[in-house]
């Protein structure tokens, strides 16, 4: 008797055909049949998990215990065969087994499926029904459950940034968020990542973010979608000057498209995603130290001095080698009360209006009066006359940017 393989699956589904005399099965008629089997790998497998383009074949035999030739098998029409699904005719087989080279006899037929894009998630009941062609009444039936697995996207809950709460981050500090995306599934489909909210383009990503690919991890590829393991992303965030005071969601999604058919039937897709959003306050008198800036430049490019920028930040031993991106304090910050205005705070911090303006890009101006709420926290920094060295410094690095 041959066997039938694809992709490793070999899968010998054997029948009792009942009669008057006794009932048996080809794996139980004897020992040796058993052992025949085994050796075969022909045992009945209860189910079958496949993916999308994943193709299975298996045999379905049907045996009569007295060594006639009476055997066929049929497919029950209800619930039938699934799409895509596809069934031999039956053919006869004569075997031995035992010593004595008793010649049984069985029916087989075999079945090959493929599921398509639009059959994911769903699981088939292939039921078939084996009897004596001389007595129909005398008939055995299998059901073989067929899971074709839908991918579960999702991001790794250990290795993805948590969503929870709101991040406080300054002008140009770098706000770095991993993502790993995967098939929660565990069936290996690819997962592609993409910016923005799901639906709505790049919208929920603020200007100047990005996402960036990591790596890429493989799995073993059984059908058309899979063969991927998680997938790392970063989203990656420069704050820049202007945006102090105001907040943002920074928001990429993963998943998998199926897609089905072309040409005049059509081409019909099914998509499953998840979104992962970030909460972003961009906070005043905070600014990270760009690559090759330093504080002497970063005062300048707030009008305030170098000296007072690094008494405000007594953790930093010296000015002069400081790494990129070490965040600084540029001045204290101030709530507002009830009696305070533009002019009234410029004269009792030394410094100017439109210098808390330039600070306070979310203050506005309503008939030349700054639109102030109490409660509101106002970062003040105290204004200099800039030396021509002091503003050189400033216009070199920017000019450099």
């Amino acid at each position: 008797m041959k066997s039938l393989s694809l992709l490793g699956v070999c899968a010998l589904l054997c029948f009792t055909v009942r009669t008057s005399l006794a009932t048996v099965t080809f794996m139980e008629a004897t020992q040796e049949m058993r052992d025949w089997c085994a050796e075969r790998h022909c045992n009945p497998m209860e189910s079958y998990d496949l993916v999308v383009g994943e193709t299975i074949m298996f045999n379905i035999t049907a045996i009569h215990n007295q060594r006639s030739q009476n055997a066929t098998i049929a497919v029950l029409s209800n619930p039938g065969l699934p799409n895509e699904a596809h069934l031999t005719g039956v053919v006869m087989l004569n075997f031995s087994v035992d010593e004595n080279r008793t010649v049984h006899w069985a029916a087989q037929r075999h079945i090959t499926f493929t599921p398509t894009a639009n059959q994911e998630g769903l699981t088939f009941q292939v039921c078939f029904n084996a009897f004596n062609v001389d007595n129909q009444a005398d008939a055995t039936q299998l059901c073989i459950p067929l899971h074709v697995k839908a991918p579960v996207p999702t991001f790794h809950v250990n290795l993805t940034a948590s969503s929870e709460g709101r991040l406080a981050v300054g002008v140009n500090c770098p706000v770095v968020l991993p993502l790993v995306a995967m098939d929660g599934g565990d069936s290996g489909y690819c997962m592609r990542v993409h910016p923005g909210r799901i639906g709505a383009g790049d919208q929920g990503m603020p200007f100047g973010a990005q996402l960036r690919m990591v790596s890429q991890a493989a799995s073993q590829q059984r059908g058309a979608y899979d063969g991927c393991g998680p997938v790392a992303f970063e989203i990656i965030w420069y704050p820049r000057r202007g945006l102090e005071g105001a907040s943002y969601t920074l928001c990429a999604h993963a998943g998998d498209t199926f897609c089905e058919g072309n040409g005049l039937r059509g081409r019909v897709c099914t998509e499953r995603k998840v979104e992962r959003c970030y909460h972003i306050d961009v906070v005043k008198c905070q600014y990270c130290l760009g690559a090759g800036e330093t504080i002497m430049a970063a005062a300048a490019r707030y009008r305030t001095d170098w000296l007072q920028l690094w008494a405000a930040n007594a953790h930093l031993t010296t000015p002069d080698t400081l790494p990129a991106y070490q965040p600084l304090t540029l001045g204290p910050t101030y709530v507002v009360r009830a009696s305070d205005t533009l002019q009234s705070l410029s004269m009792r911090f030394g410094t100017t209006a439109s210098n808390i303006l330039d600070a306070n890009p979310d203050v506005d101006l309503v008939n030349n009066v700054a639109s102030l709420e109490v409660g509101d926290e106002i970062c003040i920094l105290p204004w200099v006359c800039l030396t021509e060295q002091e503003s050189y410094a400033a216009g070199a690095y920017i000019a450099n940017q």
